[in-house]
């Protein structure tokens, strides 16, 4: 028998935005591991947010006597709704006397692959139809705004060094490269390939909410902002539904670790450890396949050997693309070598040779330091002997494979329940629940809240 849980998870973020119901097992044991609470802002309290900026005057001060305006905007991967803040802009602007036709939104989708434009409507909402928007190729025509002293070239899209006037709308969260996506690093998203490579393969990443704020790479960043004086940014952070729980805006350098600190806190969640089965929920990041995957798996790395790992995912993108990452999905060991020769080429020998040391050890999990014996032991020798079934909800007209590496796809709960059920059996099943994945980082030494 099963039982009908009201479980208030989401899937198929900006496709839907659907709740998502699970028929749970009753001899399933959950624990589920929702962030910590944070109330859902007002619209008054995001406008008093934009009207108290950190370091910097507000932005209808700023923008008096401009003309040609640029808002850069993060791209769908990422669950920032900036229609919450688009409205305040655009009346900024008027108050300013900048006319609408000269009002340009640049999507910074770095080298992802492009949406579609009525995708991109669904995230920037109905205030934004009269504007301008131009969504950035890092493959297309780009102009140099100069060379960091990290020695990353700048080539960024003609839009930026047309406009007299920048503001930037992203989000904080969970990110391999940087620690923390957000801040300026929403910068990175309108720069050709030449130099979003050489950002990602000349620094050490910092690992999954692993801090970064002080990285050379966090550096680099804020001195390419500056460089295209994208010096006004709004970040927000939304809870498991989307919604806005807080604003930071002004100068992202000052506020920045601050908000991190913030999601560090509200999105940390204890490791599933002993649990026999750990659901990953990828929204708001299931937009596809690949992302659901970069950015919704973490609960998966500090799991048991032998458990089951459930990922929900929506993809109504279908697989996704990721420019520099094109193999993570469909050849890992491909992605490996390429992101072993590609530090190479960016940073020289000293990256190179820790790279390759990585390569040559055991794999471990970041958990793992928190375990031993014999379950240390195991982990370094893989991550399960299962592979991770992805149930893929909703209906879509983008096709998934079945499978792909490590990982299974389903299009139906009840073949994953079964699964299980044959795993198992019908003893009680400890079931650990990560309700939004994509913005939880795993600390060990949290206690478990339900």
């Amino acid at each position: 028998m099963s039982v009908a849980v009201a479980s208030q998870l989401r899937t198929a973020a900006w496709y839907g935005d659907l709740p998502l119901d699970l028929d749970l097992p009753e001899n399933w044991d959950v624990t589920w591991h929702w962030p910590q609470f944070a109330p859902p802002l007002s619209n008054r309290e995001i406008v008093e947010a934009l009207d108290h900026p950190t370091d910097q005057l507000p932005i209808r001060d700023l923008c008096r006597g401009k003309h040609k305006p640029l808002i850069i905007v993060d791209d769908l991967n990422r669950p920032t709704p900036c229609s919450r803040v688009l409205p305040y802009i655009f009346g900024a602007f008027k108050a300013a006397a900048i006319e609408e036709q000269y009002i340009t939104i640049l999507v910074a989708t770095g080298t992802h692959a492009a949406p579609g434009i009525e995708a991109v409507m669904r995230k920037l909402g109905e205030s934004a139809r009269r504007s301008r928007i131009v969504l950035h190729d890092h493959r297309a025509e780009a102009h140099r705004a100069g060379t960091t002293s990290h020695g990353t070239p700048v080539f960024v899209n003609p839009e930026v060094l047309k406009s007299d006037f920048i503001v930037g709308i992203g989000g904080v969260y969970p990110n391999h490269t940087a620690g923390f996506g957000g801040g300026t690093k929403l910068a990175l998203g309108v720069l050709a390939t030449e130099s979003i490579r050489r950002l990602h393969f000349a620094h050490e990443s910092a690992g999954w909410a692993r801090g970064g704020v002080g990285s050379t790479f966090r550096k680099d960043l804020d001195e390419i902002a500056s460089l295209l004086k994208l010096d006004t940014i709004i970040s927000l952070q939304v809870n498991a539904e989307r919604e806005v729980i807080r604003v930071d805006c002004g100068n992202a350098r000052a506020y920045f670790p601050d908000a991190v600190r913030f999601a560090k806190k509200i999105f940390s969640a204890p490791a599933p450890h002993a649990a026999d089965v750990v659901i990953a929920n990828t929204y708001p990041g299931d937009t596809s396949l690949l992302f659901a995957k970069m950015k919704g798996f973490s609960p998966f790395e500090y799991s048991a050997p032998e458990a089951t790992c459930v990922a929900l995912a929506s993809c109504p993108e279908g697989i996704g693309h990721h420019g520099l990452f094109r193999h993570h999905l469909v050849s890992p060991k491909r992605h490996r070598v390429e992101h072993v020769f590609r530090r190479a080429a960016a940073g020289g020998l000293r990256h190179t040779a820790a790279a390759l040391l990585r390569r040559v050890q055991p794999e471990r999990r970041p958990g793992q330091a928190h375990d031993n014996g014999t379950a240390a032991a195991n982990q370094a020798a893989g991550t399960s002997r299962f592979p991770i079934l992805v149930y893929r909800t909703g209906q879509h007209a983008t096709q998934l494979s079945p499978e792909y590496p490590g990982i299974e796809v389903r299009t139906s709960w009840n073949s994953v329940v079964e699964t299980i059920a044959q795993r198992y059996g019908q003893r009680r099943i400890k079931t650990a629940i990560y309700p939004c994945s994509v913005l939880q980082y795993i600390n060990p030494e949290v206690v478990a809240h339900t």
